[in-house]
């Protein structure tokens, strides 16, 4: 009997000969550890990096295992790059297994926001974003692009698409399920 195994690599970005040696020489370390390893080192040219601000609640790790799988079918159209920003005063593992099993590139980042009444919430984490996308090095491709993605909000892949696109600034609203038109 003949046993036909098939390995698909669809997604994933192609290794140049230096990566592939590099990879070899890492070959001790923890699957997860290369994994991100190669990830950071191999997208080169431009990106979508989509910032998510979070902050624990019951829902968060439905809602950004649901995040997680629109980022990942939409990662087999726009090259992404997810930087999750955590309202912690710590990185959790909560978060982190949920990015760990996510297929998508990722960074970690955690910032403890002190919470004013009636002040827009999340701010500053996606300042942070900000802040290491522009800390890079190398620094991002210039036809790069940046989007802010709620961990609470449904994504169809066409967004991403269309927030990879833009050239400048982009803004438009957020589909509302609730009683109002939008969400503002």
């Amino acid at each position: 009997a003949a046993v036909l195994v098939l390995v698909r690599t669809v997604g994933r970005p192609r290794l140049d000969s230096s990566l592939q040696h590099l990879a070899a020489e890492k070959a001790s370390v923890d699957r997860r550890q290369l994994a991100a390893l190669l990830h950071v080192h191999s997208v080169s040219g431009p990106r979508l990096f989509v910032i998510t601000p979070t902050f624990p609640r019951p829902s968060q790790k439905a809602d950004l295992t649901r995040m997680s799988h629109s980022l990942f079918a939409a990662s087999f159209v726009v090259p992404i790059h997810w930087i999750v920003v955590e309202d912690h005063p710590f990185k959790t593992s909560l978060v982190e297994g949920v990015l760990a099993r996510s297929n998508v590139p990722y960074t970690h980042l955690n910032d403890k926001e002190e919470h004013i009444p009636h002040h827009f919430k999340g701010g500053n984490a996606r300042n942070q974003g900000i802040k290491h996308v522009r800390s890079l090095d190398p620094p991002p491709h210039l036809d790069s692009a940046l989007y802010f993605a709620d961990d609470d909000n449904a994504y169809d892949v066409r967004v991403f698409q269309e927030a990879f696109s833009v050239k400048r600034i982009g803004v438009w609203p957020v589909g509302y399920s609730g009683g109002r038109r939008a969400e503002f």
